[in-house]
């Protein structure tokens, strides 16, 4: 299960002792080189290189928010995770339009916006301000994360608590 790999890999990089979770953190204790970048992404928010001699660099588009930026390298650090750490050489451009769209088919781009989510939004501190009844936006601000992806994470956690709900509700990103 995803959630419970984002778990262990939060607990291994001391993310999950602190909220809002830091994914600059983690990337730094990953050794992963993250820069701010004016160039112009036009359809992209972030890139990933890795280097022959092993080392990591993410290139982060500076042109978004704080939330936002956070929300993309948390996802830049899924595909590290999930798909690129075992690959000696791999570049790697995240594009922005296909993040959290099961119709653009691309299922790689759908789970690493699912790892963001559960490594940012995670289940503990998600119940914490669900318990304090806060509002989507309110819990956004908390955690430091696009509104749109509360509303994401809230509706997986109806989809796990009810596998018959509809399967048409989907987050997206702003």
């Amino acid at each position: 299960m995803l959630e419970s790999k984002v778990k262990a890999l939060s607990l291994h990089y001391g993310a999950q002792a602190h909220v809002p979770v830091d994914p600059f953190l983690i990337a730094s204790k990953a050794h992963i080189t993250v820069y701010h970048t004016d160039c112009e992404f036009s359809d992209r928010f972030g890139i990933i290189r890795t280097k022959n001699e092993g080392q990591t660099l993410f290139y982060l588009a500076s042109n978004w928010d704080q939330a936002h930026q956070r929300f993309f390298l948390a996802h830049l650090l899924g595909h590290y995770f999930l798909h690129l750490n075992q690959e000696q050489h791999a570049d790697r451009y995240c594009r922005i339009r296909y993040n959290s769209d099961p119709s653009a088919g691309y299922p790689e781009e759908q789970e690493a916006d699912e790892f963001a989510r559960f490594l940012l939004i995670p289940s503990h501190a998600l119940s914490d301000c669900l318990n304090q009844r806060l509002s989507v936006e309110e819990i956004a601000t908390h955690l430091m994360v696009p509104s749109a992806q509360v509303k994401a994470r809230l509706n997986e956690l109806k989809r796990a608590q009810n596998p018959s709900a509809d399967p048409s509700i989907r987050g997206q990103v702003s």
